[in-house]
């Protein structure tokens, strides 16, 4: 729930930091463009029943599948989300998000909190605190995530003369996620534990996944509450891209925009789940 030492701080993201760069980012586009997929479909499907779309569950439930398939990638398929593909799920989890922002003020103070709640069963926090139920499951979760990577993981070599054997074996561990790459980076040892990774996993997907979502949301309302004065040039801008609604632009053509690009800073708010804890 946040880093202090701000050296601490910048040791973990300098790990991670490749696992969420541009490069990486497009490497993952196909996931989201089947997300977005996913999303309009689910978007429609509310519009036709309800007559409105409730934006903040949606794009809740589109950041926190892309970025739990980008963390977990696979590695345990069953671990995922999948928020997109049950609208009572994402619903339920927006409850979740906002039960952890409740929660984070009072785990700073308290943080051995944390301990006590893991140790009583899920099932035991479903019936009492549905909310609570979910954030002890993903955290337990993503602990076990972590330490099946550790497992898959060979030990460093001991002696310079392995080192070749060694970086031959990490080839092997090709489901490339968010713990193999702490892993596989300079963290010290005790950066590397399933405590600590599993941590690492939970923050990205809870609070990733909420404070883009709510970027997403805020980006939304920003366009059509001055949509006479943003839409034109927005629109024009866009059919460059996207001559077709079911266009699927490129993430380097869409930075190419000047206008959309201008958009993001009014729709970055100094607020998320994790209000000054670092992501």
């Amino acid at each position: 729930f946040g880093t202090v030492d701000h050296r601490v701080h910048h040791m973990r993201r300098s790990a991670i930091s490749s696992f969420f760069s541009k490069r990486a980012i497009a490497d993952i586009e196909p996931w989201i463009h089947q997300a977005t997929s996913k999303l309009l479909n689910a978007m429609a499907q509310q519009q036709k029943r309800d007559g409105n779309i409730e934006l903040r569950v949606n794009f809740l439930a589109i950041t926190t599948d892309v970025i739990a398939a980008h963390a977990l990638n696979g590695s345990n398929p069953q671990k995922t989300l999948h928020l997109l593909d049950d609208e009572e799920k994402a619903r339920d989890w927006q409850k979740t998000i906002a039960a952890l922002a409740m929660l984070t003020a009072l785990v700073r103070q308290a943080p051995w909190l944390i301990g006590v709640a893991l140790k009583i069963p899920v099932g035991v926090w479903m019936s009492i605190a549905p909310p609570l139920g979910r954030i002890v499951r993903l955290s337990k979760d993503m602990r076990q995530s972590a330490q099946s990577a550790i497992d898959e993981m060979p030990s460093y070599p001991s002696t310079p003369n392995a080192k070749e054997a060694h970086n031959s074996l990490l080839s092997i561990v090709n489901r490339h996620n968010i713990f193999h790459t702490c892993l596989k980076s300079s963290l010290p040892p005790w950066e590397k534990t399933s405590k600590r990774l599993g941590q690492e996993g939970f923050v990205a997907i809870a609070a990733g996944g909420e404070t883009c979502g709510r970027m997403m949301t805020n980006a939304i309302y920003y366009i059509l509450a001055n949509r006479d004065r943003v839409m034109p040039p927005l629109m024009k801008e866009l059919e460059g891209v996207m001559p077709k609604p079911d266009t699927q632009p490129l993430l380097r053509d869409l930075e190419q925009l000047p206008y959309l690009v201008s958009l993001r800073p009014p729709s970055l708010l100094p607020y998320s789940v994790s209000r000054n804890a670092q992501k």
